[in-house]
């Protein structure tokens, strides 16, 4: 999925080197045994989740730290105030469950 940066803000990528960076600690993450292979031992599910989320994480870190400085500093943080409003679809001042799951779903499909 596309994750688009806030108005009036850059989204710097992460370059090829903390791609390949986080391609070799996901893949020692999952190579639990040190031996440079992975074995379907290793690539259990439960693993396959930690590192999918370990991924995720570093994804994130790369989209917040928008001057790439490797370092997330309060102007980087995205404003949770704004981000509830945006989910308030009737603008009653209230997220509902079913806001919430539609301002997700949107997300999710990058609309």
């Amino acid at each position: 999925p596309h994750h688009r940066s806030p108005p009036g803000v850059e989204h710097q990528a992460p370059s090829a080197s903390d791609v390949a960076e986080m391609e070799d600690s996901l893949f020692a993450l999952l190579d639990t045994d040190g031996n440079g292979e992975l074995s379907r031992n290793e690539f259990s599910r439960e693993l396959q989740q930690a590192a999918h989320q370990t991924l995720a994480k570093t994804r994130m870190f790369h989209h917040l730290d928008r001057n790439g400085d490797k370092h997330l500093t309060m102007d980087e943080m995205p404003d949770p105030t704004d981000r509830l409003r945006k989910m308030d679809a009737n603008a009653d001042g209230e997220v509902t469950r079913d806001e919430m799951r539609a301002a997700m779903q949107t997300r999710r499909s990058g609309a």
